[in-house]
């Protein structure tokens, strides 16, 4: 069923990239996969090394950690935050500073790092995917300015000669540069209200 579920999603997303975002997710990711690879790598370490102490240090005395399987089913279910059984009955302290160490080691730092790669990947990427002609978001607008066309004619009227832009940015995307216009514009306004207010 995960199997299943997997290609459902991978077919949904081919089907899907006449989406600009979807275009922009996908370039990020491909973009990053270096950098993730090198933090999956570094993943892996981090676990083994919480399985091995684990097993090593409270194997004796805990059913969680008496064998490495045990310890790696432990370990798994720290990462996806079900933290359950975290007693630690035989060394309460050396227990707590075990979680601690690894909150701050694989959720908080590696995570952040994770979405650090991505986030740096997909800020790059967002020019290069909006220059890139799409022949998947052509053959939408083209669906779209047929159904306008038909619509138009069901209804007796004339289409505008000015094509409405609703569907632009959604299959298009918009422009760094003007993005960045815009917002200055925006800013620029605010700040225009602010000394009218103060004038006032």
């Amino acid at each position: 069923m995960g199997f299943l579920a997997f290609f459902v999603v991978l077919k949904t997303l081919k089907y899907s990239q006449f989406f600009y975002n979807v275009r922009l997710a996908q370039r990020s990711i491909l973009a990053a996969l270096p950098g993730i690879s090198s933090m999956a790598l570094v993943v892996l370490v981090c676990s083994f090394v919480f399985m091995a102490f684990g097993y090593l240090v409270f194997g004796q005395h805990e059913w969680n950690y008496n064998n490495m399987i045990h310890s790696v089913q432990t370990v798994f279910s720290y990462c996806v935050s079900a933290f359950r059984d975290t007693t630690f009955s035989s060394n309460r302290l050396l227990g707590c500073l075990f979680l601690t160490a690894f909150v701050l080691v694989m959720i908080c730092v590696l995570i952040n790092l994770f979405l650090a790669i991505i986030l740096s990947a997909y800020g790059d990427m967002k020019q290069p995917v909006y220059e890139e002609p799409s022949d998947e978001a052509q053959v939408v607008t083209f669906v779209l300015q047929r159904l306008r066309k038909i619509f138009y004619f069901l209804i007796c009227k004339t289409p505008k000669t000015r094509e409405p832009a609703h569907f632009d940015i959604p299959l298009y995307g918009q422009s760094e540069r003007r993005h960045q216009r815009h917002l200055g514009l925006k800013k620029r306004k605010t700040d225009g209200e602010k000394m009218v207010d103060l004038v006032i």
